[in-house]
This record gives structure tokens, sequence and C-alpha cells, in this order.
């Protein structure tokens, strides 16, 4: 035998046990919570945080691009900088930034590091 009396391996296994305990019970709390629908956070915060598909949320964030961008011509933010400069989140300013650039309001600017942002130049017909 190694050493180990049946005092030591009796401890052992009770401290194992109770660990194990421990984790069940863990468990169950948070298949309770999933169940429940809270999963453990809170439910209000989660209602009034915006939705990338909400149309009014949509609007208003593309006119806060578009604005910051006029108001700032010297700038060429890259769009995670512009999405949190406006504290808007990113999955709605990344659409925005599609339907705008689509839309030929703002141009982007692909580099290896970055996109950057700007407003579109008129097109001028010659």
């Amino acid at each position: 035998m190694d050493g180990t009396t049946p005092a030591t391996l009796d401890a052992t296994v009770a401290a194992l046990v109770a660990i194990i305990e421990q984790q069940s019970r863990t468990i169950e709390v948070l298949v309770a919570e999933i169940a429940s629908g809270t999963n453990g956070s809170d439910q209000r915060a989660d209602a009034e945080r915006p939705r990338w598909n909400d149309l009014e949320v949509i609007a208003e964030a593309r006119s806060k691009i578009v604005e910051w961008l006029a108001d700032h011509p010297d700038k060429r933010p890259s769009k995670s900088e512009i999405a949190r400069r406006l504290k808007i989140s990113t999955a709605i300013a990344w659409a925005c930034y599609a339907d705008l650039e689509a839309e030929g309001v703002i141009a982007i600017e692909r580099t290896r590091k970055a996109h950057r942002l700007s407003l579109a130049r008129p097109r001028t017909s010659l």
C-alpha cells in the first residue's frame, strides 16, 4: 500500500461526495433558471435593450451615424469605433452601414486593418 490510511480515504471520499452534491445543486438551479426563462439575467434589462430588427432603433442609429460623419468630415473612424462613440449596438450599427453604403450615403474604405467610414462624395456628372 502507498501509506494511505482508511481514515484518509474516508475523508477524501466524503470531500468528493460534498463537491458532487454542491455541483448537483448548482446544476439544478441553472436548469430551473433556464426553464423559467431567467437564465440568471435581469429580464427588465433585456426588455429595455434595443433590438437590431426594431425599425425605429435602426432609423435613429442611421441618423446618428450620418450626423456624426457630417460633423466630423476630417475623421475616418472604423466601423467598431463609431459604434462605440455613439453607443450603438454593434449589430445595429453594422446593419446600418450596409444599408447606408448601398444607398450611396456613406463610403467604406476597406483596408487590411479596418473598414474606415466617411460620407460618400457626391458624384459629379461630366
